[in-house]
């Protein structure tokens, strides 16, 4: 799937698409990195800024070349939800480097992206559990929001931040 992915990638009336057949198909979608590296240079339509950002999350760490590109979405980005997409990409492609950009997000007003760049910390740093917790606070106030994006992803990052039963018996 991948080279059929790679150009649909590039044509503007099936990018959207793929982006999300990406997501979907997760790490085995590497392949596709350099063309969705190409789309966060190019794309200025926030859907599918943030749509490749969760193609690029869903890929994890064979993702890690889109590093700077991440990091430069989450400082510059006007709007929240695609900083909160670049925060959610750093923290599931394992961008260690990315802490100082996520520890400074965490102090911007906007909540979505807050519960986000905390959650990213604690992705990357498992064994802290202060940050573990900061997140786990953050993503709890999310489930109270009134808006289904904000409960939605909040509900997802505790599920991914708390262990699974079979995790629990092996420790």
């Amino acid at each position: 799937a991948v080279p059929f992915l790679n150009e649909a990638l590039q044509q503007p009336a099936t990018d959207y698409l793929a982006c999300t057949a990406i997501e979907h198909i997760g790490p085995e979608a590497a392949g596709t990195v350099p063309e969705l590296t190409k789309l966060l240079d190019e794309q200025q339509h926030p859907q599918l800024l943030i749509q490749v950002q969760l193609a690029l999350a869903s890929i994890g760490p064979a993702a890690k070349s889109t590093t700077p590109k991440l990091i430069s979405l989450l400082k510059t980005s006007r709007d929240p939800m695609i900083a909160a997409a670049a925060a959610h990409a750093l923290g599931s492609i394992g961008a260690v480097d990315a802490d100082e950009p996520l520890r400074v997000a965490l102090t911007k007003p906007e909540p979505i992206l807050q519960m986000v760049a905390a959650w990213s910390l604690a992705k990357l740093h498992p064994d802290d559990n202060q940050l573990k917790q900061q997140a786990i606070t953050k993503l709890q106030a999310g489930l109270n929001s009134d808006d289904p994006v904000m409960k939605t992803a909040a509900a997802e990052g505790i599920a991914q931040l708390t262990p699974k039963k079979a995790d629990i018996r092996e420790q």
